[in-house]
């Protein structure tokens, strides 16, 4: 799953997004619903493929995906783990002196 995103997907601060074929996007679906409990109820059309957006949950699902020590692109890790450290520090569960990326 976590290749699925690393290769096709696109991580921000509002949303996380995943691109792909009908069949594919209806299983990251089956799979989110039953390993994190999050629905993603549209699968939209994207120029010649499908798309699903995540906003609500993308948290949830990122530190799902994206633990320590897991096998993931360099870059896509760092982008979350950094988006997961200014939600945190948003939500006041960790000071600015904890942001050491």
């Amino acid at each position: 799953m976590r290749g699925l995103f690393d290769g096709d997907g696109h991580i921000e601060e509002k949303r996380i997004d995943l691109v792909g074929s009908q069949e594919v996007l209806e299983y990251v679906q089956r799979y989110l619903k039953e390993t994190c409990d999050i629905h993603v109820n549209k699968i939209l059309e994207h120029c010649n493929t499908k798309r699903i957006y995540i906003g609500f949950n993308r948290y949830k699902v990122l530190k799902h995906l994206y633990y320590d020590g897991c096998i993931s692109l360099d870059r896509k890790y760092k982008t979350v783990k950094l988006l997961l450290q200014v939600a945190m520090l948003k939500s006041g569960k960790i000071g600015s002196d904890s942001l050491n990326i």
